[in-house]
């Protein structure tokens, strides 16, 4: 079985650092997708994560596992350009690197994997959003 998903810096970036429940919940969904869909910017709004971090031996060791992370075939860039117009009617709600998220999730029919909740009640988007 295919299944593709749309997947947010958010639930990458808890999946890759959290050692909880909920990190083993997301790594769980992500391996049964066959291909994770995400926005050209996706690889630099996890890096700039990492950039947030104090200085320092961890911080270098979060850059180097989110580089390789990024590396994984499963992730697909899809670029945001054609999609504008869209962008643009949810800017009204929801910040335009979401919109970008849910744009990408609502053009290729498939469900948004996200931490954020703030975003999967907001008012517009149109797609189906899994919650982590």
């Amino acid at each position: 079985m295919s299944e593709e998903i749309a997947l947010d810096a958010s639930a990458y970036l808890n999946a890759l650092f959290e050692i909880s429940a909920r990190g083993e919940e997301i790594r769980g969904r992500l391996s049964l997708a066959t291909r994770w869909l995400v926005p050209e910017f996706f690889d630099l709004e996890c890096l700039n994560y990492c950039r947030k971090s104090e200085p320092g031996p961890s911080r270098e060791a979060k850059i180097d596992l989110v580089a390789r992370g990024l590396q994984n075939s499963l992730i697909d860039r899809v670029e945001t350009y054609e999609f504008l117009p869209r962008i643009i009617q949810l800017l009204a709600n929801v910040t335009a690197f979401d919109a970008a998220y849910v744009v990408t999730a609502e053009a290729y029919e498939v469900p948004l994997i996200t931490s954020d909740r703030r975003l999967s009640r907001s008012l517009g988007p149109r797609c189906n959003f899994m919650v982590f």
